[in-house]
């Protein structure tokens, strides 16, 4: 079994804490919350690998990065993430509606803390990413870049709050 664990992000809701430490490395039980997976994995056997990306390439874009690694085998894998987002979702059947990356305004008091097991023909539903983003940019958070995307040098983008 094999496991991918999204460690990107800027970890704006663990503010202050994530202004010196990258959010992964941020301590939970004095330990780093990615130190408690990585323990976890290896403790159950499966096989960690790393991909890189060079680019923020948001929640499917690493997967499609790691396609080569994730479909060597048609046995399924884990992916983790060391971040949250907020569950709509369908009291009475517990129906998943949607999740909320960080939300504006109240939608629900649940949240994703971010462990699924996906068979590798998930990745053919995932196109890869085409978004080209030059030297010197900034990206802030809440932003999300569509395919097809080219940001030009030292251009700097930020999500308005309404």
């Amino acid at each position: 079994m094999k496991a991918l664990i999204l460690v990107g992000g800027y970890g704006t809701r663990l503010r202050p804490l994530t202004l010196s430490v990258p959010k992964p490395l941020v301590e939970f039980a004095n330990k780093p919350i990615l130190l408690h997976q990585v323990e976890a994995l290896v403790k159950l056997g499966i096989k960690i690998s790393l991909s890189h990306e060079k680019e923020p390439l948001g929640t499917a874009g690493p997967l499609a990065l790691a396609r080569e690694l994730l479909t060597d085998s048609a046995e399924p894998f884990f992916v983790l993430n060391s971040d949250y987002g907020v569950v709509v979702f369908e009291g009475e059947t517990g129906r998943i509606h949607r999740f909320v990356e960080k939300p504006q305004v109240f939608v629900s008091n649940k949240i994703n803390a971010g462990m699924y097991i996906f068979s590798p023909s998930i990745l053919d539903r995932i196109q890869d990413p085409t978004a080209v983003i030059g030297q010197n940019c900034t990206i802030g958070p809440n932003v999300t870049l569509g395919a097809g995307v080219v940001l030009e040098d030292g251009v700097r983008i930020s999500a308005a709050r309404c």
